[in-house]
This record gives C-alpha cells, structure tokens and sequence, in this order.
C-alpha cells in the first residue's frame, strides 16, 4: 500500500511539474507575441523542449519583417537551450544575413565542426557571404580549403562561387558612346570610358574620363575626368561613393567637380541614399559657354521586392555654385508587382512631381535698343540664357513598364511615362524703357519613353543599346547610347 501511495505521488508530482513548466513557457510565448517590446525579464521554468518552442517561434516571426526582432529573441533564446545542431546554426545565420549581420553570420557557421557532414556547405555559404560583403580575397581563401569530389554538387557550388569571386574582382573596361539632340535646338556627341577594379570593401575604384562635342554653332569642346571610391562599412549595412575631377571647356581653366553619396540598406527591401554633388551644368546652349557650376543635394528611398513591387521617393535642392538662385523638386513614383510572370514581364504604376526655383533666369534674346529698332515689340523672344528654371512645375501620369528575357543573353526592358502638368511660363514684355518677366499658367503633357536593349556577347563581353525620347515643360530631346563592357580576365 505504501508503494502505491508512493508511485501515485512521484506521477502526480512529474506530470504536474511538466504541465508547470509548459505553461509557463507558453503563457511568456504568448506575451511575447502579444508585445510590442520585449517582455521584461523573468526567471522560468524551461521544460526540457525549450529550445524546440523557441526554434518554431523564431521560424515564424523570420517571415514578416515586422516581427524580427521577436525572430532574433526566440533564435538568441533557442540557441541557450538543446543541441546546436547544423540546421539551426544554417537557417539562424540566414535570418542574420538577412538582418545584415554579416559577421555574426559567418561565425555562427564557423561554430559547425569539421566532422559535420554539413561542414562544407557552411564553408560554401561562408565564402558566399564574404563575395556579399566585397570581401572576395577572404572568400576565395575559404573556397579554396573545401575538397571536393568531381561532378558532385559540392564541387559544382565551389567552382561557381570561383568564378563568382574571379568576375567581381576582375577589372573591367567599358567604352560608352552617345547622342542628344532637342529642340533648343542643341545638340551634342561624345564618349565616356570607365576603368573599374575592385580589391577589397575599402579599395573599390573607378576611373572615368570623357568628352563631349557641342553641335549647333555652339562649337565648345568639354573634356571630363574623375576618379571614384567605393568603402563598403557592412556593420552599418552602409557603402560610401568618394570622387573628385575636373571639367574644362578647351584650354579654358580646370573645374572641379566634386560627389560624396552615403548609401544605406535599412531592411532586405528598403535602400536609402544621401548624395552631395558637385559639378558642371551643360544642358542649355547658354550653360556651355559660361561654364555653371552647380552643387545638388539628393536623396532617395526606395523600397523593391522580388515580385516586382516597387516604390521610390526622391527630392532634389541644387543651388548655383557662388549664387543665391537655387531650385528644389520632389518627384515619387510606384510600380505594381509583375502582373505575368514569363519571358514578358509587365507592371503599372503611377507617378508625380513638382519642382520650383527661387528665381526665374530667363532673358531677351535681344537688348531693349534692337528691339525697338527691329519694329516687333509685341512678342520679344527669350530663352533661359543659362540654367533651366521650372516655376511651380507639376506633373501626375501613369507608367507602363516592361521586360522581355527572350534567351539567358538577351534582355529587353522599356519604361514609358505619359501624364498632365501644368507650370508658370516665363513671358517678356517692355515696360518703360526697361524689358519685364511675367508668367502665364500653362497645361503641358509630360511624355517619356525608355528603351534598353542588353546583349552578353560572352562571359566577359556585354553590350547595352538605350534610346530615351522625352517632352518637359522646357524641351523635346532624343537621346542614344551604346556601350561595351570587357572584363579584362
């Protein structure tokens, strides 16, 4: 009898223990899921499948990005209890890519010994991330450690991050031409050539150099260089663009042209950009004679997924170099995810504008006496004699854009904007002896369309065709190009 009462009590106590002990880890899971903060620290009665609960808690919440850092509690938590067995470290390191802790990432996969079976497929999924972060020499070193069995999927996955790694590190040359012509009328042709080599996430380079040649009587030669640099600090999830130049117009003075950008992944879809510039302005016939300098202030949001779905907001402020005019715009636009998804993929969407200057620059053809003289006083006419100056611009229109992957190596994408605007036009007139500036409301029909045509000659070689025709509220333009690129290895 009293062995009964005793295998009575020891199950009572065991199964009570056991339902406490889920509870209590149950009832912090659902706080945990009803908070919108951590939950305060509490002492609890693990049951021994704690690190199970917490893996499919963690599981869950890695699916919206909202719920991450639920998703990084419940990883840290499971990773305290159980075995640390490779599954876990391979999909707990995928939510820290994901997160952009890079770092944390590849030692998380370190921590998975060498008589694993899956110890190779941690070095591959290392050496992936390192090509990620621009660290390619590490990357490389890492690959080439993992033995391999020929025809196998581990040598097939090696080759291809080797050859990944050899693509991104090699130099590459490329060779652009192109040709505007609008309505002004201006007019002009030139080229651009790019030497880029990448070494490291702190020695990535670029070095361009270019000329263009002023058409329609404007006869002005302009020759560019530039030398860039890319440092990519991946703790921030962050790359900064550092370059400086010259433009000069013949054998007229050196200009220098100056561009710092700090770009920022803040989530897998969402990439922000700050960038200050510096340059030279040439797309009015008055701009290229008196050599405008212009400092531009941008950034932009923008916010991509795979299915399509895309979303940007961009805003300007550009300010004349050692003058007081300046100008702001605010432009947005979005595209709808692929509505088919095949070798023609098209989206919809919709965008709008506005843009305003603190002064309008536009000015007489002809001084007050030739207009007199010439006996027509009741239209003087007028150009914006230096930088384009939009008066209260907006704009609002549909998109349709597009893209046809016929073959591996062929790729055709086209994007075509039509909408309405409506913008405050400069006119002239003479009042007293003196010529005066009015407006005039105006509607106007914004009209873009993009074409690009990309052709992989070889694994080395690739070629790209784009044609733009666009309206504004200042000009009707064409403008070609074509360009070569070679990797050099």
């Amino acid at each position: 009898m009293l062995k009964l009462k005793i295998f009575f009590f020891c199950f009572f106590f065991l199964t009570v223990t056991k339902f406490y002990s889920q509870t209590c880890l149950d009832l912090f899971l659902k706080e945990l899921e009803d908070a919108k903060n951590l939950p305060e620290a509490k002492s609890l009665c693990y049951d021994e499948e704690a690190y199970l609960k917490f893996w499919k808690e963690a599981k869950k919440y890695s699916k919206n990005h909202s719920t991450y850092w639920k998703a990084e509690y419940c990883y840290k938590q499971s990773s305290y209890f159980g075995f640390k067995v490779a599954w876990f470290n391979f999909e707990y390191a995928n939510f820290l890519v994901d997160c952009g802790r890079f770092e944390q990432a590849i030692e998380l996969l370190k921590a998975i010994p060498k008589t694993d079976p899956l110890y190779k497929n941690s070095c591959l999924k290392i050496a992936e991330i390192m090509i990620w972060i621009g660290e390619y020499t590490r990357s490389s070193n890492v690959l080439n450690i993992v033995s391999s069995t020929p025809n196998t999927q581990i040598d097939e996955s090696k080759k291809k991050l080797l050859r990944r790694c050899d693509s991104l590190m090699a130099p590459v040359i490329k060779q652009e031409f192109y040709y505007n012509i609008d309505n002004q009328p201006f007019s002009l042709w030139g080229h651009n050539v790019t030497f880029r080599k990448v070494k490291s996430k702190f020695i990535n380079y670029q070095i361009n150099y270019g000329n263009s040649f002023f058409l329609h009587n404007v006869g002005a030669i302009q020759t560019r260089f530039s030398v860039q640099n890319t440092f990519l600090l991946n703790p921030l999830k962050t790359s900064i663009n550092l370059g400086f130049g010259g433009v000069m117009y013949g054998t007229h003075n050196v200009n220098r042209i100056f561009l710092l950008s700090v770009k920022t992944q803040l989530n897998p879809n969402i990439v922000n950009e700050l960038k200050f510039e510096s340059n030279v302005y040439d797309l009015t016939r008055g701009s290229v004679s008196s050599i405008l300098l212009i400092d531009q202030l941008n950034d932009y949001v923008r916010y991509n997924r795979n299915s399509g779905l895309a979303f940007e907001l961009f805003g300007s402020f550009s300010k004349l170099n050692k003058e007081n005019t300046s100008q702001h715009s605010i432009y947005s636009w979005f595209l709808s995810p692929y509505l088919v998804q095949g070798l023609i993929r098209p989206r919809l969407g919709a965008f709008a504008m506005y843009a305003n200057s603190s002064q309008v620059l536009f000015s007489s053809l002809l001084t007050y006496d030739q207009i007199i003289n010439s006996g027509s006083t009741d239209q003087i006419e007028g150009v914006f004699s230096t930088w384009f100056t939009p008066n209260k611009v907006k704009a609002v229109g549909g998109i349709l854009d597009f893209e046809y992957l016929p073959t591996k190596k062929l790729k055709f994408n086209s994007t075509n904007t039509i909408g309405i605007g409506s913008s405050n036009e400069p006119i002239l007139y003479l009042q007293g002896n003196k010529i005066e500036l009015s407006t005039y409301r105006i509607i106007f029909v914004p009209v873009d369309l993009k074409f690009n045509t990309t052709y992989l000659l070889s694994r080395s070689i690739e070629a790209k065709f784009s044609y733009e025709y666009r309206i504004t509220v200042f000009n009707k333009a064409h403008s070609f190009s074509f360009s070569i690129a070679k990797r050099l290895r």
